[in-house]
């Protein structure tokens, strides 16, 4: 049991880890730009958050519903 949890630890971090690679949001000067409201604001990370809400969310909700995690 414990290699499967090591396993979708491993996944889980590389699909994170992915999904910030593609995002750019490993870019500083990106994210700066995004923190920056009075300036060159760059809206496109408030997009990348609002998908990874629109997908954890009904996740998140799914799994309170079971009453206990998948693994």
């Amino acid at each position: 049991m414990l290699r499967y949890k090591l396993a979708f630890a491993l996944l889980a971090g590389l699909l994170f880890g992915l999904g910030l690679a593609v995002s750019g949001m490993t870019n500083p000067d990106k994210v700066l730009n995004f923190l920056d409201l009075a300036g060159h604001w760059d809206p496109s990370l408030a997009l990348v958050m609002g998908g990874a809400l629109a997908v954890s969310v009904p996740g998140f909700a799914w799994v309170r519903r079971r009453g206990r995690t998948v693994m």
